[in-house]
């Protein structure tokens, strides 16, 4: 519109003066031959001055000119009053305002669209560069806090050469007592799984929940020596399933969930990893006292009871969350108040005793109220 207002006001001005020119020509001054060729007016003679009496002649040379003259101006008169051509200019001029009024509100209502469209360009503009700004400063944060790491890293990589030649850790004593206090589960001077020496693989520190990151990191790592001491190559299979890569993957998740908030680590990563890893332990636990029973007697069954009530269930208690309930497969006493009977089993003298877990039992760390039942199978 901005483009074919002004072609369109240069038109206009050039019909103008066209209109202008195109003037109807103006009635004739011979008003007598008019008068003359009417056919309604009477004949008369024509003039002369024969027929006038000499002392009319003065008169006569006196008023007809006065006469003629009067009768031309009345005419003229008439006809300027009655000209349609100026009527025509007057409503053309009319129409060419009207035209130029409403090609200038046209342009004013464009521009205020135009300075409305550049305001909320701006604001737009304005909005992403504060989320450059904001990324750019989480980016710096992290660069910050990932040095920091590497440094702590660094400072906690001091062990001694024989350490670092070492194909593995030492494996945890499984004859560890089931009341032992806490910091002395690891046995002689043992480093506790996870410590910050025994990291590796560039894993950066958290500053929460660090005893439980570190047993989950420690736990990924001997998942392959632990399997390997199942009889059943099955067995062998579904521990290091269950219990090498998913475990890394719930640390990653411990490690974001952390940064978010306790509130992100009770809700979305204490259900479904860390009591999974633990229902996963249990299970094992009991397998392993299975093919203790059939002759396969390798320790495994003390190590992994140990993993599962000393290290984690310690640390689950000092973090407050909960209490594991212990359950012995074999040796605990099937009891309806704190345990849940999913499945029966035929086995000589176990009658009434639990012979495998499937899921922890839990409780309260402070008061020790049981809060879920274990599921078990009972002998029958």
């Amino acid at each position: 519109m901005r483009r074919a207002a002004p072609l369109m006001l240069i038109m206009m001005l050039s019909v103008l003066p066209r209109a202008l020119s195109a003037a109807p020509p103006a009635p004739s001054s011979s008003g007598a031959a008019g008068d003359a060729s009417d056919p309604g007016q009477e004949k008369t003679e024509p003039f002369s001055l024969q027929s006038v009496p000499g002392e009319a002649l003065g008169v006569a040379k006196h008023e007809r000119p006065v006469g003629r003259r009067l009768g031309l101006e009345m005419r003229d008169s008439e006809s300027s009053t009655e000209n349609p051509f100026l009527e025509n200019t007057a409503i053309v001029a009319f129409g060419l305002l009207l035209l130029c009024t409403a090609l200038v509100a046209g342009t004013l209502l464009i521009g205020l669209r135009q300075h409305r469209s550049l305001l909320a360009l701006e604001s737009q503009m304005s909005e992403l560069k504060k989320a450059v700004d904001g990324f750019r400063k989480l980016s710096e944060s992290s660069a910050r806090g990932s040095a920091r790491g590497q440094d702590l890293e660094a400072a906690a990589g001091g062990r001694s050469m024989e350490d670092q030649r070492s194909p593995s850790t030492p494996p945890i004593s499984p004859s560890v007592p089931d009341r032992q206090p806490r910091g002395t589960a690891y046995l002689l001077g043992e480093r506790r799984p996870g410590s910050v020496g025994d990291l590796g693989r560039g894993s950066p520190p958290v500053q929460r929940h660090q005893e439980v990151y570190d047993l989950f990191d420690r736990l990924r790592r001997e998942a392959p020596r632990l399997a390997a001491k199942f009889a059943d190559p099955a067995l062998r299979e579904r521990f290091q399933g269950e219990l090498e890569a998913p475990v890394g993957a719930r640390l990653d998740r411990l490690r974001i969930l952390t940064a978010e908030g306790e509130e992100s680590v009770l809700q979305r990563w204490l259900g479904p990893d860390l009591i999974a890893t633990l229902d996963s332990l249990a299970r094992f636990y009991s397998a392993a006292v299975d093919e203790e029973r059939r002759g396969q007697a390798n320790g495994l069954a003390l190590e992994l009871r140990s993993w599962l009530y000393d290290y984690f269930g310690s640390a689950c208690r000092s973090e407050g969350w909960f209490a594991i309930d212990p359950v012995e497969p074999y040796r605990t006493a099937f009891d309806p108040k704190f345990h849940h009977a999913i499945a029966g089993r035929d086995v000589q003298e176990a009658q009434g005793q639990v012979v495998s877990i499937k899921t922890i039992g839990r409780r309260d760390a402070k008061t020790g109220a049981l809060l879920q039942k274990a599921e078990v199978i009972v002998g029958r």
